[in-house]
């Protein structure tokens, strides 16, 4: 069994995101690595690093329109689609999000308090 990763220290603060997003993105971590070993076993070797584009790309086109909650809302729906999916289908989304989060390739990554 793998080793549950965290949510990346202070990323949760920095970003002013909710407990319960704060819950879902533990529980999408939970699946993340699924999701590493997808992308290291796909045929074509530069889908993770296409998808961390779009998904800085979504996440910029995002910020500032609307609160951190609703912007992983977005996010949720746009990689999960607009309509709600079965526990399994919602899962693998918030596994794919968590992916992205933790490598910070969306969201905002704490400032250091060391200088």
């Amino acid at each position: 069994m793998t080793d549950v990763k965290d949510v990346p220290t202070g990323k949760i603060e920095a970003n002013a995101l909710s407990e319960a997003v704060a819950r879902l993105l533990k529980e999408g971590m939970i699946k993340s690595p699924l999701v590493a070993e997808f992308l290291a076993q796909w045929h074509d070797e530069t889908l993770g690093e296409r998808l961390a584009e779009a998904f800085k790309a979504e996440y910029r086109r995002l910020r500032g329109s609307d609160g951190p909650n609703r912007i992983f809302a977005a996010l949720q729906s746009w990689v999960g689609g607009d309509h709600r999916g079965t526990p399994e289908h919602e899962l693998a989304v918030l596994a794919v999000i968590a992916y992205y989060f933790e490598r910070c390739d969306i969201f905002e990554e704490p400032r250091s308090a060391a200088r």
